[in-house]
């Protein structure tokens, strides 16, 4: 078999959305990931961003995928449908109800986690005939499921905020002392 005979190798197809207004406060965007091609597997490399997101792939029931402090390859089929929901940073406690320190490098089932994630109703994502469909879908069930009262803690949000304006860890020049 030549070159020109085998199958185009499946290609990815990755774009992120704004989320909607209401979940903007919780929720960093909405994203969407199609594996085209016949057969064959997409690898996919996953640098470690300190995200969470809440993903569905395809049929299956929904992961939270925690924040990675390594890098991996996600193998997905050709074919692969693929949402997800990435919340902003510090939100993962109050709206998971379990800390971030407890996805660490880990996928987990929304099912198995104890705290308010299993509250959430998922049901209508599943068997969305497209990803915009799917999209609107994972919106519609976070709105549904998010309760308007959870507070994130203020401290952690202005942790955060000051971090991303000061990247560096100081936002002064530190003299030296003086000797005397």
């Amino acid at each position: 078999m030549s070159l020109d005979d085998q199958p185009p190798r499946p290609v990815s197809e990755y774009r992120e959305f704004m989320a909607p207004a209401p979940l903007a406060a919780s929720f960093l965007c909405l994203w969407s990931q199609t594996i085209s091609g016949s057969r064959g597997v997409y690898q996919h490399r996953v640098l470690p961003d300190g995200c969470i997101d809440i993903v569905f792939i395809n049929e299956e029931p929904p992961i939270v995928v925690g924040p990675w402090t390594v890098s991996f390859v996600a193998r997905l089929a050709a074919g692969s449908n693929i949402t997800g929901a990435r919340l902003h940073p510090g939100r993962a406690s109050s709206l998971l109800g379990i800390p971030a320190s407890e996805l660490l490098n880990q996928s987990i089932p929304v099912a198995d986690i104890r705290g308010a994630a299993p509250k959430m109703r998922f049901e209508k994502v599943i068997g969305q005939p497209n990803a915009a469909a799917r999209r609107c879908a994972v919106a519609q069930a976070l709105l549904a499921s998010i309760e308007p009262s959870i507070r994130c803690d203020q401290a952690v949000l202005a942790s955060i905020q000051w971090l991303a304006r000061h990247p560096q860890g100081s936002d002064r020049t530190i003299e030296p002392l003086d000797r005397d």
